[in-house]
């Protein structure tokens, strides 16, 4: 039997099975530290977060029927129509901009 495809019996895995690899969130491919908050995630950048959060709006969105196009994460034309008819149904400025008023209307949570 070959050692490195495990085998062992009883859906248990034999001496020289091969463990998967893992990393530590702290390491960054250039070796470099990276902050890690108390829960042992590492923060997300403004960029990221600006995703996710369009990506969560575009969700919602979607769920009420507003936005049709492609959940990309992205504030595209599309995304933007759709957050001004949201505001206009609810009476706010049509900006097409994710404003807090906006946010807590469609109740997304702001990206922490």
């Amino acid at each position: 039997m070959d050692p490195n495809q495990g085998g062992g019996t009883n859906g248990s895995q034999g001496a020289g099975a091969i463990k998967p690899q893992t990393h530590s969130p702290e390491a960054t491919a250039n070796g470099h530290a990276m902050p890690v908050q108390a829960g042992g995630e590492v923060p997300l950048s403004r960029s990221e977060k600006l995703h996710l959060q369009v990506f969560r709006v575009q969700l919602r969105l979607n769920s009420l029927g507003l936005f049709n196009g492609y959940i990309s994460g992205k504030l595209d034309d599309e995304t933007k129509q759709a957050l001004k008819m949201f505001q206009s149904v609810k009476g706010f400025p049509e900006t097409g901009l994710m404003t807090t008023e906006t946010l807590n209307a469609l109740g997304v949570s702001a990206v922490k």
